[in-house]
């Protein structure tokens, strides 16, 4: 089947003035603790994508030390617009899905029994899987892939649509994505590296918008992992990992981009990566190469202080509605309650050695599937996740 590219209309951008912050204590420099994304730049070529059951592969068919956030605008003006480009999160045409919510409980003590589990590969014959999001409006998992070794041409990659119990298919064939999230009006927020933007997706059409275009006038690196709180408060960071043949001209940071659509910069972040909700809201978590910070977040989504979570870098991760948080580095899943104790591994079959992202899906969102390098992995688990 022909697929048809996803247009981008873009908009015309207000400049206003703006204010940010400066690095925090404890904000890690070090370039030691690579992602699995730094690690692969210079990655062979694109793989033939094949998609594949868990049994055999088929072709593919086409289709918080503490830092204070940065000031919150005074009675002259926001402080900055100019990086929206209007497009409302409540204006989107894809049908708005049910509030997400978790069971009222008791939910199990543990997500799995012992201290480790494997889970299951679901399709192969990527070249570099990323950003997995559930998509109610779809029935179906979408996760980006695209060209880890490619970087004259800006990592180009697409979007691939996994619906459980069948093959893995090319949703969008050209768009420079990276990690997914959903929005409260049912389209898919994505980090574009292509265009250095946080764009939108309608799940339904498939027509794309740009939701945040700049920071004052000043183009992104390559906007890496996004997150949505209920409020419709958007979080994302921006390394420079697919920065391609660009230059970088923002410090590597952490970005809040409040409903009305002021952005504020929660803090500089060198290697700044996964970035995800406590399922009340309350604590943002955002990684590193070297460690995941938690941010306390204000009622309004505002972060006020952070402090250390876990000495593990990650790339993306995940929670669940326990309040446990999935972290992907070394290959693995680790898995840490609220105070950080380690609750176990989720491994990947021999042989794999890459971990990208998780999220949860599926009709009861118990299933959390996992990307890592060509493949697309999944396990059940006894706690259902939280769909940021």
């Amino acid at each position: 089947m022909r697929l048809k590219t996803a247009r981008v209309t873009l908009m015309a951008v207000a400049l206003l003035l703006g204010c940010g912050s400066d690095p925090g204590p404890g904000a890690e420099a070090s370039d030691s603790g690579a992602s699995a994304e730094a690690a692969a730049l210079d990655a062979a070529p694109a793989a033939i994508l094949n998609s594949a059951s868990a049994s055999a592969p088929t072709t593919a068919t086409p289709l918080d030390s503490s830092v204070a956030e940065d000031p919150m605008p005074d009675a002259s003006g926001p402080s900055d617009s100019g990086a929206d480009s209007g497009s409302d999160l409540d204006a989107g045409t894809a049908s708005k899905p049910e509030a997400a919510t978790c069971p009222e409980g008791p939910l199990a003590t543990r997500p799995f029994e012992g201290a480790s589990v494997t889970a299951s590969e679901v399709c192969a014959g990527f070249t570099f899987t990323e950003g997995p999001v559930w998509v109610p409006s779809r029935g179906a998992l979408l996760f980006s892939d695209f060209q880890i070794g490619m970087a004259d041409q800006n990592y180009p990659g697409r979007i691939i649509e996994h619906r459980p119990g069948a093959d893995c298919q090319v949703l969008v064939a050209d768009i420079g994505a990276n990690g997914l999230a959903l929005a409260g009006d049912g389209r898919v927020l994505v980090c574009r590296h292509d265009l250095q933007v946080v764009g939108t997706l309608d799940p339904i059409t498939l027509a794309t918008d740009i939701l945040i275009a700049d920071y004052q006038g000043t183009a992104f690196s390559s906007p890496n992992d996004i997150t949505v709180r209920s409020d419709g408060t958007v979080y994302f960071t921006d390394p420079a990992w697919q920065i391609g043949n660009r230059s970088e001209r923002l410090p590597q940071r952490a970005y809040r981009r409040v409903p009305a659509g002021e952005l504020h910069v929660i803090d500089d972040i060198p290697r700044a990566n996964g970035i995800t909700l406590s399922p009340d809201g309350g604590r943002l978590y955002v990684s590193n190469g070297d460690s995941v910070r938690a941010y306390a977040l204000g009622e309004d989504g505002s972060t006020s202080t952070w402090s250390p979570f876990v000495d593990s870098g990650s790339d993306g991760m995940t929670v669940d509605c326990a309040g446990n948080l999935y972290i992907t580095t070394a290959g693995v899943v680790r898995v840490h309650d609220p105070e950080a104790t380690l609750l176990g591994e989720i491994q990947l079959p021999e042989g794999a050695d890459t971990t990208t992202n998780v999220a949860f899906g599926g009709p009861e969102r118990r299933t959390l599937f996992i990307t890592g390098g060509s493949k697309l992995y999944a396990i059940d688990l006894a706690i259902p996740g939280w769909p940021h």
